[in-house]
């Protein structure tokens, strides 16, 4: 069954004020930071495509967290460091982390427990995502 027209409109509404997590400054970050990298960016558009392809929230965090424990910090672009021009800098796994943590958060207070507040939790995490990731792209490209 699909999410309600009132759902998607809230969510999208919050997604788009300030107090959610900003996905274009931090794509902003990650593309200045990361600079030309070919890894970096296979590593994100798979992400992207997890997003979009998964049922489940909690898939999106988990795959992170493999990512960040499969890799060392020498390799891993999970670990790798990034100052957002607003907001503590850290490790893009953890930047990532805290904000599908703050959506999550976000929705668990407003929708009661059952399937809408789980179809609810992935929209919104599809739309951060590929508002993070369509902000990576293009300032990674200017």
């Amino acid at each position: 069954m699909p999410l309600k027209r009132e759902t998607r409109s809230a969510i999208d509404r919050w997604l788009m004020s300030h107090q959610a997590p900003d996905a274009k400054q931090l794509g902003q970050a990650t593309a200045q930071t990361t600079g030309d990298n070919d890894r970096v960016m296979t590593q994100i558009r798979g992400l992207q495509n997890l997003a979009f392809t998964t049922q489940r929230f909690s898939d999106l965090e988990e795959s992170i967290w493999g990512r960040m424990g499969r890799d060392t910090k020498k390799t891993s672009i999970w670990w790798q460091p990034i100052q957002p021009a607003q907001g503590a800098p850290g490790e893009m796994g953890h930047l990532l982390l805290d904000a599908l943590h703050g959506i999550r958060n976000h929705l668990d207070s407003r929708h009661d427990p059952g399937e809408e507040r789980v179809r609810a939790r992935i929209y919104a995490a599809r739309l951060w995502i590929r508002r993070f990731v369509a902000s990576y792209l293009y300032h990674r490209n200017l």
